[in-house]
């Protein structure tokens, strides 16, 4: 009798032991990715933000604090017109993402099985090669003796070469065709999930396809569109490959003078200083579209 009443006992402490883990396994779960974010994302950020106050400059900086390299990135000229280029290219670049990888997203979402898994297939095939590999094939593709230059040729629609390279339009291509693949995935899940019921309804009103698609299939895509947008908007605010190879030394992004005060002149505390304004410029534009969005949704 006793033993069977220790083991019922053992068995009553095992069973609140796991009903209390069971309470807790959200937290199990949550912190793989808790652990990653915060080694290689929150803890450099940290780090960053810390050395951009310290006083000093190339190999001299030392701990302290001051706001000197702030002040001198913002009062400087040539600065803020890099800024201003960053956000200019930006708003070249955003637009067309959208419009882009919504219309391929909703040709994937309406095709049958076999297209739309081909078309993922061709839409995933540019996601294998990292960002310089895809500046690479650019830049030989717009170069003077390149891909498309030799085709006008032959074709005679140019006597000599066109200047497709080293300016504006080649790092708009560029990253168009980078960002389009992740911006449509995004779109592809939400109009997927738009329920074909409601499309039918709108055609029974009388609706045409035109119609039915602007008031319904729009409107309900609009968080994929939200998501899209943000995706192509730190793409361009971050990206450094691209404008590396294709621009010239006018198109300058912010990440490409951060690079320079780092890796180049060392000055450490005035490219930390750079990241920490790409940051807070970066976060200041999404927070103004999402107010933005939520006022507009609220109307």
């Amino acid at each position: 009798m006793k033993s069977r009443s220790i083991a019922s006992n053992y068995k009553k402490i095992i069973a609140n032991i796991l009903e209390r883990s069971s309470r807790y396994n959200y937290i199990f779960l949550l912190l793989p990715p808790l652990i990653y974010i915060s080694a290689f994302f929150a803890i450099p950020l940290i780090w960053t933000i810390r050395i951009s106050f310290y006083p000093g400059g190339a190999f001299t900086y030392k701990p302290g604090f001051t706001f000197s390299h702030y002040l001198r990135y913002l009062s400087d000229p040539y600065y803020l017109g890099v800024s201003l280029y960053t956000l200019k290219l930006t708003a070249m670049v955003v637009p067309f993402v959208l419009i882009c990888s919504y219309f391929v997203a909703y040709l994937i979402a309406t095709s049958s099985q076999k297209k739309a898994t081909l078309y993922l297939i061709l839409l995933a095939v540019p996601m294998f090669t990292t960002e310089v590999i895809r500046a690479l094939g650019w830049q030989i593709m717009l170069s003077q003796h390149g891909v498309i230059n030799n085709l006008l040729l032959r074709l005679g629609l140019i006597d000599k070469p066109l200047h497709l390279i080293y300016c504006d339009g080649a790092i708009v291509i560029a990253l168009i065709h980078s960002i389009i693949p992740y911006a449509t995935l995004i779109l592809i899940g939400v109009i997927v999930g738009i329920k074909r019921s409601y499309i039918e309804a709108a055609r029974v009103f009388g609706a045409n396809r035109l119609k039915a698609f602007y008031h319904v299939t729009l409107p309900l895509s609009m968080p994929g569109i939200s998501g899209a947008l943000v995706i192509a908007f730190m793409w361009c605010m971050g990206t450094y490959a691209i404008p590396s190879f294709l621009g010239s030394g006018a198109q300058r992004t912010m990440t490409m003078v951060i690079e320079d005060q780092i890796l180049s002149v060392f000055n450490w505390p005035f490219g930390d200083a750079i990241a920490g304004i790409l940051v807070i410029i970066t976060l200041f534009c999404l927070i103004i579209y999402f107010k933005f969005s939520e006022a507009k949704e609220t109307q």
